[in-house]
């Protein structure tokens, strides 16, 4: 029996097609968040769990699943750290997934006693707002515009702590790809 591999070495040593799905993601899918069903597979953990490895092992050939599910609007519970794993994964392609998922969840109006929903559009906000800044884009200006979607959305929060939410994003993805992220105290 081989050695066991320093925490992480796995993934960052054997390419993204040679790693199987993470079961965690196929047992998840079509559960909701929230669901406290008979079954005990409590869907929104096993999903986050499944973004986290998605992000680490760069798993780009599960960005489709990703998409469906931002866009079925069941994510929130676990989107924020689907927004993690597409700015992990860092393409142009990324950045639009986070483009139209946004146009689509700002138009729904801001939930008064359900912080999964606030918090998802935040951190998919913070996501594209790092892509952007990666890549050298601006798919995120439109939304931030004077009367646009965000402040529709955001209403008097605005747009004050997205700079903070972009650096919490920045962090996530610098841990993802197994370097130290500044620790802020």
């Amino acid at each position: 029996m081989p050695a066991p591999a320093r925490r992480g070495a796995v993934l960052a040593a054997a390419p993204a097609a040679a790693l199987p799905v993470p079961a965690a993601l196929v047992r998840a899918q079509g559960r909701h968040p929230r669901s406290d069903d008979a079954s005990g597979h409590g869907g929104w953990r096993e999903r986050s769990a499944a973004s986290w490895l998605i992000a680490v092992g760069r798993r780009a050939d599960l960005r489709d699943r990703i998409a469906r599910d931002l866009h079925s609007g069941t994510a929130c519970g676990y989107g924020w750290d689907y927004c993690t794993a597409l700015a992990r994964l860092g393409t142009e392609q990324d950045a639009e997934l986070l483009r139209r998922y946004l146009d689509q969840a700002l138009l729904v109006p801001r939930p008064v006693d359900e912080d999964d929903h606030r918090h998802c559009r935040r951190r998919a906000m913070g996501a594209l707002l790092f892509l952007d800044g990666v890549l050298g884009t601006s798919r995120a200006q439109p939304l931030l515009a004077p009367g646009g979607l965000w402040e529709q959305w955001s209403g008097e929060e605005g747009t004050d702590s997205l700079a903070e939410e972009r650096e919490s994003v920045a962090q996530l993805v610098a841990f993802a790809a197994g370097r130290r992220p500044q620790i802020r105290t």
